[in-house]
């Protein structure tokens, strides 16, 4: 049921008294079971379905404190960082490089967190952060279109015409071949969208 609720809460609207008496539900919980790191991650998820990072950070903070497994638990605090920065925190984009930074650290398989923090870079404008950390994942997962595009442009903003329709082109030909699927395929939009933009690149270079 507390699973359900937490889908409920972030697809749709709620009443403060819905959450008051959810989280007070938790913190039962967590009273009774303290070092339990599973109840502080479900809290800090009720937290971030509601917009309320900063309580969600405290609570993601004390659950890396009560487990082994805190790589992952830093990681969804980073991925949360994230998303509020992408919503106009700007000061958590921040935040979530250093948490990137520190999961990475302590688990560098996470490979997702080598393309978040690039997100993170790139939104801040720091280009050549973000096209580092893009290649970086880049070398596990070669045909992420998503990423490809975003390193692409990442590559734009720092001038490298040439690196960035190395990336495009990548996916062009994915996205073209003979198991193309029709239609919207990536943030770019479709193959056309793609090859538009390739053209419009082209002529930056050859200025």
């Amino acid at each position: 049921m507390k699973t359900l609720f937490i889908i409920l809460l972030t697809a749709t609207a709620f009443s403060y008294a819905d959450l008051e008496s959810y989280v007070a539900d938790i913190e039962e919980d967590i009273a009774a079971d303290p070092s339990n790191a599973d109840l502080y991650v479900e809290l800090a998820e009720v937290y971030a379905g509601a917009g309320m990072y900063e309580d969600a950070a405290a609570a993601y903070r004390e659950a890396i404190a009560r487990t082994e497994e805190d790589a992952f638990v830093t990681l969804a605090l980073a991925d949360m960082y994230l998303e509020s920065g992408l919503e106009g925190n700007r000061e958590h984009l921040s935040s979530a490089v250093d948490t990137y930074r520190s999961a990475l650290g302590k688990d560098d398989t996470l490979i997702a967190g080598r393309k978040n923090m690039g997100r993170a870079y790139h939104e801040m404008g720091q280009y050549d952060n973000a096209v580092g950390a893009y290649e970086l994942y880049l070398v596990e997962k070669q045909l992420d279109y998503d990423i490809l595009w975003l390193c692409g442009r990442a590559y734009e903003g720092l001038g490298r015409y040439d690196k960035a329709l190395e990336k495009y082109q990548a996916i062009y030909d994915a996205v073209t071949g003979p198991f193309a699927t029709a239609g919207r395929v990536g943030m770019f939009g479709t193959a056309d969208d793609l090859k538009e933009h390739m053209d419009n690149v082209e002529k930056e270079l050859l200025r």
